[in-house]
């Protein structure tokens, strides 16, 4: 699909998406795979409970109260989790068609989601659009966790890539654990390795996923050094340098200069590898924190 074809479809998703088309009811390849709490359906005006293997339809919401979670499945393969106090507005699907992956749209109107997207068994890519405020996303072969507050829009990259359409024209993410967060007021800017994602995947994730986002987080070394004045010294002309540096004691003694904080040693390495594409110098390892 050209470029400006796909941009166009974008702009009309956002129509449509507040706007959906009146007596769409039939049901979609999206099923309720699991849900925790207490999970509804806002469909034509009334509230219904939800249970697991129910069919969802154009126009209808799915929302979740406190504590609670609902894991949607589309076509069998993406995978969608929504955190509490959440609302995600499902407008549209299409079957897959001529080799390519079905598509699937849909906007979050509040809380927060996280879209897997990752292929599976070599069945063709979905497409997955979703709406967070002013940014739209096109979440393809990737895994995204998303959030929409009361004046806040947040986007951050798990794994793979995200184009993103919003204020600024054309923007992507394609470095795990990068963010894009866009405000009712300024330009959207990018948070580098997000510190914070693990602790804002927590709020999508199961009891058992939960305890496995808890485990030990990893870190890329810059430096060791004996006093706390030379690492915090190194820490603060790489953050100068816009990188996410930070100095902390050294569980083997002294401190080190770390640079982000990852919930994987396979994002802490892509990391690593984007770094030294631009600043060969540097001297970085994987280490668990």
């Amino acid at each position: 699909m050209h470029l400006g074809a796909w941009l166009a479809g974008l702009s009309l998703m956002g129509t449509l998406l507040l706007h959906p088309r009146p007596g769409l009811a039939a049901a979609l390849p999206l099923s309720v795979l699991r849900e925790a709490g207490t999970v509804q359906i806002e469909r034509a005006g009334r509230v219904l409970p939800v249970a697991r293997g129910q069919t969802l339809a154009a126009g209808d919401v799915l929302a979740t109260a406190a504590e609670s979670r609902a894991g949607l499945s589309f076509a069998t393969l993406s995978r969608l989790t929504l955190g509490d106090h959440s609302r995600l507005q499902i407008h549209s699907a299409e079957p897959p068609r001529g080799g390519r992956g079905a598509l699937l749209r849909a906007r979050l109107l509040a809380g927060a989601v996280l879209v897997d997207g990752r292929p599976r068994n070599e069945l063709p890519v979905q497409d997955l659009r979703l709406n967070v405020g002013a940014l739209r996303l096109r979440i393809y072969g990737a895994e995204v966790w998303a959030e929409q507050g009361e004046r806040v829009a947040t986007v951050c990259l798990i794994s793979g890539a995200v184009e993103i359409q919003g204020p600024l024209g054309s923007q992507r993410l394609d470095l795990p654990e990068d963010c894009l967060v866009a405000g009712a007021e300024g330009a959207p800017f990018t948070v580098r390795a997000d510190a914070t994602l693990t602790r804002k995947r927590l709020r999508t994730a199961f009891a058992e996923e939960a305890a496995a986002l808890a485990g030990p987080g990893w870190t890329l070394l810059a430096a060791r050094t004996a006093e706390a004045g030379a690492a915090e010294t190194l820490a603060a002309r790489l953050r100068a340098e816009g990188l996410p540096a930070e100095a902390i004691a050294d569980p083997q003694g002294g401190y080190r200069v770390g640079l982000g904080r990852y919930a994987s040693a396979a994002a802490a390495e892509a990391y690593r590898r984007k770094l030294l594409q631009s600043r060969p110098q540097l001297a970085l390892e994987v280490v668990a924190e």
